[in-house]
């Protein structure tokens, strides 16, 4: 209803109740049950063009709210932009600083850390290994003990065993 209002307001259409409520697709009781409706009618169509304007000279509502959405838009975007140049601006002057105030790691810290990791990485190794030969040692040491056990248990012969006088 209000785009059909806002036609009739352009001069598009004529300001009827008749006319708007067939381009709406409503009865003329609705236009009539509806006094501001009528009264906005009325206004329309006694108000003529302003004078030395044209129909395409006119701002429509539909003009302006595209306008304004396409504005809020750009904002939008503006702001975005705005907030990455703020943290990308925040982020090197944070470095610059860090840098020149001595708090920040020197040059070389790369290639110590890298070393750090590397020795890090060999310690793990050593102690999976080392678990590896404790394992290995527990192990020879209970068949050590098993054989041992057997060996004084097994009877002796007789030319081995000890003299009693």
């Amino acid at each position: 209803m209000a785009s059909v209002i806002a036609q009739a307001a352009e001069g598009q259409l004529d300001a009827s109740v008749s006319a708007i409520a067939r381009r709406a697709g409503v009865h003329r009781s609705y236009v009539y049950r509806h006094p501001d409706l009528v009264q906005l009618l009325r206004e329309i169509s006694t108000r003529g063009p302003e004078p030395g304007q044209s129909p395409a000279d006119r701002v429509t509502e539909a003009s302006l709210r595209a306008d304004l959405a396409h504005c809020q838009d750009r904002a939008r975007r503006a702001g975005v932009r705005v907030r990455e140049l703020e943290a990308r601006l925040s982020r090197q002057l944070g470095h610059q600083i860090w840098q020149v105030s001595g708090l920040g790691a020197g040059p070389d810290i790369e290639a110590v850390e890298r070393e750090r990791d590397a020795l890090v990485q060999r310690v793990a190794d050593l102690v999976v290994a080392l678990r590896e030969r404790t394992d290995e040692l527990d192990a020879a040491r209970a068949v050590n003990r098993r054989l041992v056990a057997e060996l004084n248990n097994a009877p002796r012969p007789p030319s081995e065993e000890p003299d009693s006088s």
